[in-house]
C-alpha cells in the first residue's frame, strides 16, 4: 500500500464482509445451530445459542451493508458528461426538484414605476410644503429631521417620474444643472452680442 493510499484510505464499515467471510459466517452459524441442538448441558446449549444469535446479527448487518454499498455505487456512478450544468439545473426545475433561480434585480427591472402627471403634481406640491417646513427656523428639530427624510424620498420619486414622463428633457436638464453646479459661473453670456451679466 502506497503512502497516498494510506493517507486517503476509504473508511469501511465493520459490517463490510467479503464473500468468503460471509460464507465462513454461514458455516459457523450452521455449526453453532447444530451444537445448540445436540448440547446435553444447559451451559453448552446457551453458549451455542448465543453464538448463533451473534452470527445471525452479523450476517444481517452484512446484508444491509451490501445493499447500502450497492445504493452508494449507484449514486456515485459516473454520470454522462454530455449535459451541461445549466441544462441539468433546467431539467431539475422542469421536474420540480429545484426551485427556479430568479435574481433579485429581475423584478426591479421589469416593474418600472408607472408615471402619471397627477402624481408628479402632487409630489411637487408636497416637496414645496416639506421645503417650507425645513426652511422655517421655528420648526422643532424632530419635525425638521422627519421632513428632510421625507423630502429626500419625494425628490427621488420626482426624478424618476420626470425621467419617465420627459426622458430627453430630464437628461438635458440634469446635465446642464450638473455643469452649472460644477463650474459655478459668476457672470453669464447672454444673446448674440455676448453681453456679460453680473
Amino acid at each position: 500500500m502506497s503512502n497516498i493510499e494510506r493517507m486517503y484510505a476509504v473508511p469501511s464499515s465493520p459490517f463490510s464482509f467479503s464473500p468468503a467471510e460471509v460464507a465462513q459466517a454461514r458455516e459457523d452459524l450452521a455449526h453453532a445451530e447444530r451444537e445448540a441442538a445436540s448440547a446435553t448441558t444447559w451451559s453448552h446449549r446457551t453458549r451455542a445459542e448465543q453464538e448463533a444469535k451473534s452470527l445471525r446479527a452479523r450476517l444481517r448487518g452484512a446484508e444491509i451493508q451490501q445493499r447500502v454499498e450497492a445504493q452508494h455505487e449507484a449514486v456515485n456512478r459516473a454520470r454522462p458528461t454530455t449535459m451541461t450544468f445549466q441544462a441539468a439545473i433546467e431539467r431539475g426545475v422542469a421536474e420540480g426538484r429545484y426551485a427556479p433561480c430568479r435574481p433579485y434585480y429581475v423584478e426591479q427591472a421589469t416593474a418600472a414605476p408607472t408615471a402619471s402627471e397627477t402624481e408628479l403634481e402632487k409630489l411637487q406640491a408636497e416637496a414645496k410644503q416639506l421645503q417650507a417646513v425645513v426652511d422655517n427656523p421655528a420648526t422643532p428639530q424632530t419635525v425638521r429631521v422627519k421632513a428632510e427624510q421625507r423630502l429626500t424620498v419625494v425628490r427621488l420619486r420626482l426624478e424618476q417620474l420626470e425621467v419617465a414622463l420627459h426622458p430627453v428633457i430630464a437628461d438635458v436638464t440634469k446635465a446642464v444643472n450638473a455643469l452649472v453646479a460644477k463650474s459655478k459661473p459668476k457672470r453669464m453670456c447672454v444673446g448674440n452680442k455676448a453681453e456679460l451679466l453680473k
